[in-house]
């Protein structure tokens, strides 16, 4: 898939304009990931039992911070760096408003590195994997900083991540993926690992046309717990699986409970 790789060559700013060609389509492409449910049902248990206002990094369509406010009542500010993502998103919060809706949903539009938020959240929690699209060690430790800014003393920062499967990882390289396929819409995933460099070049097709592509990187457990401590938090707990079992070496994530 060598065309793959010169279209990537053609375009430098890829994250800033990651998720604008496949928003519409976000919810259908993101079901095709195995952990979609999981991390829906994770996060639905444990946020409630924990203090706010929340922030959310990442929100895009908001599937997880409109599920929040709609059963619970609780303020949420959701971030995300992609306009097209959070005009769907405030879409379908001003309908949920109109049925009943327990919370409230705030968004504003914003890189999660560039946070200028001080003491005023009990909670921030960064899902899905979405710690990946921060490309260098710079992007990591400015976006853990701002979160420790915005965090009351004493407040949480919850994230997930992948443990990375270098045997999976080899075995879909440079092939399509299927995501998700109805009568109209069949979307593809297409990976180019750089396994040396420690990212890799994502690129969505629907219908077999490419519509968004970015770079993804992949960090081990120990780094980013380097990181984490280096700024200031500390451990409340590792879990391994998003049904809430502790960490071991067999573990398909990294689920971090880190404290103010």
């Amino acid at each position: 898939m060598r065309n793959i790789s010169q279209t990537l060559c053609k375009k430098r700013n890829l994250q800033k304009t990651a998720y604008a060609g496949i928003a519409k389509y976000y919810d259908q492409w993101c079901s095709g990931d195995p952990f979609y449910e999981q991390t829906k049902e994770f996060y639905m248990r444990v946020l409630p039992t924990k203090e706010g206002p929340f922030l959310e990094l990442g929100v895009g369509t908001g599937r997880l911070a409109r599920l929040l406010v709609q059963h619970h009542e609780v303020e949420v500010t959701g971030v995300d760096i992609c306009e097209e993502m959070l005009a769907i998103c405030e879409a379908a919060y001003q309908q949920q408003k109109e049925v009943g809706c327990l919370g409230t949903l705030f968004l504003k539009q914003g890189d999660m590195t560039e946070l200028q938020c001080f003491e005023q959240f009990g909670t921030i929690y960064l899902p899905f994997r979405t710690v990946g699209h921060l490309l260098n060690e710079k992007q990591i430790e400015a976006m853990f900083q701002g979160v420790y800014r915005a965090l009351k003393p004493g407040g949480l920062f919850l994230l997930d991540h992948y443990i990375f499967n270098r045997e999976w990882a080899e075995q879909h390289n440079d092939i399509d993926i299927l995501m998700y396929s109805d009568k109209s819409v069949q979307i593809q995933d297409h990976y180019i690992y750089h396994f040396e460099k420690g990212y890799m070049d994502s690129f969505i097709k629907v219908n077999g046309i490419i519509v968004d592509q970015f770079q993804f990187r992949w960090y081990s457990k120990d780094y980013i717990e380097s990181i984490a401590k280096k700024e200031g938090f500390f451990l409340e707990a590792l879990i391994g699986e998003f049904n809430g079992s502790v960490w071991n070496e067999q573990s398909s994530n990294q689920i971090w409970f880190w404290r103010k």
